[in-house]
């Protein structure tokens, strides 16, 4: 059975805050066929397994609510992305099956 989750970012926020430089987060979700994300204005719509689109529900999730703080991956962690595919699919894959993505995101924005 497919599951759809839609994703408002608020008004005012950048989606690129979100969605990474030149997209790199959605990227890396496709490249990991662990459902779908896609982003059209300030709408996120997610599909895929009950259990793709929980974990995407979680990791945008707290995306929006980081950009929503002021806070954003940095432009350190974000240049590795842009730098190597493998990094960046290793960093959604572990932010993808844990359960303290809060934390994982926090402490990349310190990078």
């Amino acid at each position: 059975d497919a599951a759809k989750v839609r994703l408002t970012i608020p008004q005012g926020i950048d989606p690129a805050l979100v969605t990474g430089a030149g997209d790199c987060i959605l990227r890396a979700v496709d490249a990991m066929k662990c459902g779908e994300a896609l982003v059209r204005g300030d709408s996120i719509r997610l599909s895929g397994s009950p259990d793709e689109v929980e974990k995407l529900t979680r990791l945008f999730t707290q995306l929006i609510k980081m950009a929503s703080d002021g806070q954003a991956l940095s432009v350190k962690l974000l240049a590795l992305f842009n730098a190597s595919e493998a990094f960046l699919l290793a960093l959604v894959t572990i932010l993808l099956v844990s359960e303290t993505v809060c934390e994982i995101l926090s402490a990349l924005t310190l990078i």
